[in-house]
């Protein structure tokens, strides 16, 4: 069965209440069918910029500036709301890039998914304000794993001034909604242009009944969200039953990959014990090869240094016939291709040979 996602539900939802539409009056329509607008508001030391912008065409359509000293109440409400519900309408207060101080700072990545709320508590180690003082936003520009780090954009305005600017504003009869930075154009910090600050939360931001509105409307509305929920649900209960068995089959999955794994270390670790326990079948112990050298040595020659590594034995000391010792060695079954390293020097107090001399230890079995 084909599965159903949000895109599909809301192409249906677009059509089937395209169709609907034209069975309604035209002034019962223009109710709840209102036309969405957000309004941006800039001041500069002289003068208020205002900006509107269609929300559903996503571009500005109108742009207004007025003297601060002689703004005109009336009209500046009349323009915010010209052709739009203000019940529907978005008012943001741009501060401009001096405003607002920016920093970039490096934190751990722990911070990062709680990283606004854990910066909160320590903004006094990265500003000179404390937290009390300010309202700020934050960014992460970029992650660095070796070294579990964040680099974070700081933005920070003083919240004495940002009152003062709301102040001023409400003064003139227009309501906030949320303040922003008009930009965050910082030259040599890669991503920072893409981040637009928001200073005022929806805790400090003013409460506005939006709640107001058509009884009867939203009746309406409600009755077909619920004829639609009836038709919808068988289909939406077997998404969930499929989404369920995805999940299962998943997980199995998972367990199954993590049971081969297992297996591969297991199956490596005993071929490794193996290889290692064959290895010390076929060479000889320490104790062997010294008892053949201690018997294998003539009275008349000593040794000051032996040394068996790796299948090699290293043999430094005096005799009075150093060449008589390769042939004793050849003659062993535990060692060959004995050979003297070096050139032959007499010891003046002792008038024997010194010597430095070389042979393989022969594995057991004659490899």
């Amino acid at each position: 069965m084909t599965s159903l996602n949000k895109t599909d539900l809301l192409f249906f939802w677009t059509w089937w209440t395209g169709q609907l539409k034209q069975f309604v009056p035209e002034r019962i329509r223009g109710w709840f069918l209102v036309r969405e607008g957000h309004v941006a508001l800039e001041m500069s030391d002289k003068q208020l910029t205002v900006s509107r912008f269609d929300e559903s065409a996503e571009a500005q359509i109108e742009r207004e500036s007025f003297t601060l000293d002689e703004v005109d109440t009336e009209q500046l409400s009349q323009l915010i709301m010209r052709g739009f519900d203000r019940r529907m309408t978005r008012v943001t207060l741009r501060l401009s890039t001096n405003q607002v101080l920016r920093k970039v700072i490096q934190v751990p990545t722990a911070l990062e998914e709680n990283l606004k709320e854990a910066l909160s508590y320590d903004l006094d180690r990265y500003t000179p304000f404390k937290p009390e003082q300010i309202y700020f936003d934050v960014h992460v520009l970029s992650k660095d794993n070796e070294s579990n780090t964040l680099s974070v954009l700081l933005a920070v305005v003083a919240k004495k001034n940002v009152r003062g600017l709301l102040q001023r504003v409400n003064g003139w009869g227009v309501e906030v909604d949320n303040v922003q930075m008009a930009g965050t154009r910082m030259s040599g910090v890669p991503g920072a242009e893409e981040f637009s600050p928001k200073f005022l939360s929806e805790e400090t931001a003013p409460k506005r009944n939006r709640a107001k509105g058509r009884l009867n409307a939203v009746a309406a509305v409600v009755t077909v969200l619920l004829g639609v929920a009836v038709l919808l649900m068988p289909l939406l209960q077997q998404q969930q039953l499929l989404d369920g068995l995805r999940a299962e089959v998943k997980a199995a999955q998972k367990e199954a990959k993590i049971v081969v794994e297992t297996r591969k270390k297991l199956t490596a670790i005993v071929d490794n014990a193996n290889y290692l326990v064959k290895e010390k079948k076929g060479v000889y112990s320490s104790l062997a090869i010294l008892t053949e050298l201690t018997n294998l040595l003539p009275n008349d020659s000593y040794l000051t240094l032996m040394e068996a590594k790796n299948g090699t034995i290293r043999m430094q000391g005096q005799s009075v016939d150093a060449a008589k010792l390769i042939r004793k060695l050849e003659s062993s079954s535990l060692f060959q291709d004995a050979k003297i390293n070096g050139q032959l020097t007499k010891d003046r107090k002792t008038g024997l040979q010194r010597f430095y001399l070389t042979a393989n230890v022969v594995k057991k079995g004659g490899e």
